[in-house]
């Protein structure tokens, strides 16, 4: 039986996952199908859990927000994109 199957659907692509996964396969597929779309998020690297980032522009500047929404101290790396 597959773990994962790919359906083309008109202009798009449904993807099927049938496994328990503990994130990992999860995170790694969205990252790749991100960067073979082009889609870049506005900060280049891992998100911890309980942590966000959005954006906001006033047409000339863009301010990037990044909250916690946990108890716990986090701490950020910025990689580099695909």
């Amino acid at each position: 039986m597959p773990a994962l199957t790919v359906n083309n659907y008109g202009n798009g692509k449904a993807y099927y996952q049938a496994f328990r996964d503990d994130g990992a396969f999860s995170d790694m597929l969205v990252s790749r199908l991100l960067c073979e779309c082009g889609i870049n998020g506005v900060f280049s690297g891992k998100m911890p859990d309980g942590v966000t980032a959005h954006s906001r522009t006033d047409g000339k500047n863009t301010y990037i927000f990044i909250q916690n929404f946990t108890n716990e101290e986090k701490r950020l790396k910025q990689s580099v994109s695909c």
